[in-house]
């Protein structure tokens, strides 16, 4: 019994060993599980923390993008603002530029224009002073050379050709010294008080003839003293004898004395250099429209032939057959619309009488609805092939006088009479 009693003590110890040994197993296993769900947790909340994390920057990024899209907005107004403004500005500008456009070539067309006339107007000079310059030189030759001299002059005292040439001629014709020297002198002084060179060659023209007066134009007062006489500028006295010679040499002193620096600076000037391009190109011009084999000489064939042409003209509008043409012609004009007229009276009494009959027949039913257009049509017809036909005896005599004035035309041109040709 005790054998049987301490070997069930033995299984009993054993299975309460194991007993313990799975008891022990499964609170290791319960502790690790509480510690793996620890972890889980813990890992859980971090996990839960960030995303609470990302969703507040989450957040604040929405809010970020939502100004940076109330600020994009802005700038996209004030961008468009801006481009209309600057749209606006540019159609302005165009406009601005277009008329400038428009402007700058309304002021080439008028710059050539004055360019063209310059050169013109120096042809003609030259012309002109040429011949009158020719009396006093003696001939046309030696006074084409004289105003090619006085040409030259003109960019040395920046004084016009013509200036110089009266100058030179009114000088001369009184006897007096008219060389370039003495006229660069007279424009020096004319310069420095400006005056006129002209006005200073009369004073001294006067001055040879007994009178100082036009000298005070000048600055330059004269008293007599018999056998001389005192000039005074500007303080300064100067006794010379009384004639033109002893003149010119205190005019020449006076220039030198006095407007030295003058002539210097007045040929530096904008308006001088302006002067010396305009003498340039009409001294150009002059050289090409000379009559003797320049391009002047086809200018003059052109404007005699239309010369002769115009007068040919003037004499076949005088020939009694023309006269008798142009009656003819407004005799044909006059009764072909007084036949339109007489047409168009016809028509209108031949409408008006159809509105009467339908006036009258009216009750009769639309049978006069009918008759109303047919002859309404007729009418129609009828003026417009009577219009037609006027215009068209009007067209054919018109043709017929012209051809008429142009075989006229014709026959004065081959040597005969304008009513030879003209045959109408």
């Amino acid at each position: 019994t005790n054998a049987a009693i301490h070997g069930l003590d033995d299984s009993v110890k054993t299975v309460t060993d194991s007993i313990q040994a799975q008891t022990k197993t499964v609170t290791d296993l319960g502790s690790e599980q509480s510690k793996v769900t620890k972890e889980i947790s813990k890992a859980l909340s971090t996990q839960n923390s960030q995303q609470k994390d990302a969703n507040t920057t989450l957040a604040e990024q929405k809010k970020i993008m939502q100004e940076q899209e109330t600020e994009i907005k802005k700038v996209t107004k004030a961008v468009d603002a801006q481009t209309g403004v600057l749209q606006k500005n540019a159609g302005g500008w165009k406009m601005l530029m277009t008329g400038f456009a428009i402007k700058f070539a309304s002021e080439i067309v008028d710059g050539f224009k004055s360019i063209i006339s310059t050169g013109l107007e120096a042809s003609r000079v030259y012309e002109d002073m040429s011949a009158r310059l020719t009396p006093l030189v003696g001939d046309l030759e030696t006074a084409q050379k004289t105003f090619w001299s006085l040409n030259g002059l003109e960019d040395e005292t920046a004084t016009a050709t013509d200036k110089l040439a009266k100058a030179f001629v009114d000088l001369g014709n009184n006897g007096l010294t008219n060389s370039n020297e003495q006229l660069k002198t007279y424009a020096t002084i004319a310069h420095g008080t400006g005056r006129d060179i002209n006005t200073l060659t009369d004073a001294v023209i006067a001055f040879s003839q007994g009178s100082t007066k036009a000298l005070r134009q000048f600055g330059i007062t004269a008293k007599d003293n018999g056998d001389t006489i005192s000039l005074t500028y500007k303080g300064s006295t100067t006794e010379i004898e009384k004639n033109s010679k002893a003149l010119d040499e205190y005019l020449s002193n006076l220039a030198r004395n006095n407007f030295d620096g003058v002539l210097e600076t007045k040929l530096n000037t904008v308006s001088a250099a302006t002067g010396r391009l305009d003498n340039a190109w009409g001294t150009f011009c002059t050289r090409l429209m000379q009559s003797n084999g320049g391009f002047g000489e086809l200018i003059i064939m052109g404007n005699d032939f239309l010369a002769n042409t115009l007068n040919g003209i003037s004499e076949w509008l005088d020939d009694p057959a023309v006269i008798e043409w142009f009656h003819n012609l407004a005799k044909t004009v006059r009764e072909t619309f007084e036949g339109i007229r007489t047409a168009w009276e016809g028509v209108k009494d031949f409408f008006r009488d159809t509105l009467e009959l339908i006036g009258v027949e009216m009750k009769d039913g639309t049978g006069n609805w009918k008759l109303f257009f047919s002859n309404f049509f007729q009418f129609a017809q009828i003026g417009l092939l009577e219009l037609s036909q006027k215009v068209g005896e009007l067209w054919d005599n018109t043709i017929g006088y012209l051809n008429a004035i142009g075989e006229g035309i014709g026959t004065s041109l081959s040597g005969g009479t304008f009513s030879e040709g003209f045959d109408f």
